[in-house]
């Protein structure tokens, strides 16, 4: 990184590189019809990332109100709340009944995991990005899906040194916008807060 890059957006290139590797991994390129799953800060980033990759459409899903309110800032094509609208239906009509190209789970869900094969379209690519919690990691998995609808199921974890280079040009060529997932500074004299 170079010295003109805002510290508080270096200290990103780690989680961007994280999420790089997971969108490396479903091959997440033009044209895309791309789910996100979660809109914390990786859901956000994946937001951003599809989008730079020429996904064709982003929607995001979330379940909490202040999350999807900050996740406006981050222009996905289409908010959902599915407790308020069925995310199947909203998926189906928003791809014309084919489903989407890309799911990226960026939320330890077991529903969410589940119902991501009922939402991808025939050749689809999973990306178990979130990981479940260590005393409940189990959920029902039909295997049926992944075989008549040829779909790629994968997770990642963590990020490679090759990861975080290329996430680092991607931050330092300012290709993607992070700023608007740093909420506060601290002066190192304030690390107690």
């Amino acid at each position: 990184i170079n010295a003109s890059l805002d510290p508080a957006l270096a200290a990103l290139i780690e989680p961007f590189a994280c999420v790089l590797r997971g969108q490396n991994a479903v091959d997440v390129h033009v044209g895309d019809q791309v789910l996100v799953i979660g809109a914390g800060p990786i859901g956000l980033m994946h937001v951003l990332l599809a989008r730079l990759r020429g996904a064709n459409q982003v929607i995001l899903s979330e379940l909490l109100p202040d999350r999807l309110e900050q996740a406006r800032r981050f222009n996905p094509d289409r908010l959902v709340n599915p407790s308020q609208e069925n995310l199947a239906e909203v998926i189906a009509a928003e791809t014309n009944g084919r489903g989407a190209d890309v799911i990226l789970i960026a939320a330890p869900a077991h529903q969410a995991q589940e119902q991501a094969l009922d939402l991808a379209a025939i050749g689809g690519r999973i990306n178990l990005f979130g990981g479940l919690p260590k005393d409940r990691p189990t959920i029902t998995f039909n295997s049926n899906l992944v075989h008549y609808k040829e779909l790629i199921v994968t997770g990642t974890t963590a990020c490679s040194t090759h990861d975080c280079w290329q996430a680092a040009e991607i931050v330092v060529a300012r290709r993607v916008d992070l700023a608007p997932m740093i909420s506060a500074r601290f002066a190192l004299e304030d690390v107690g807060q």
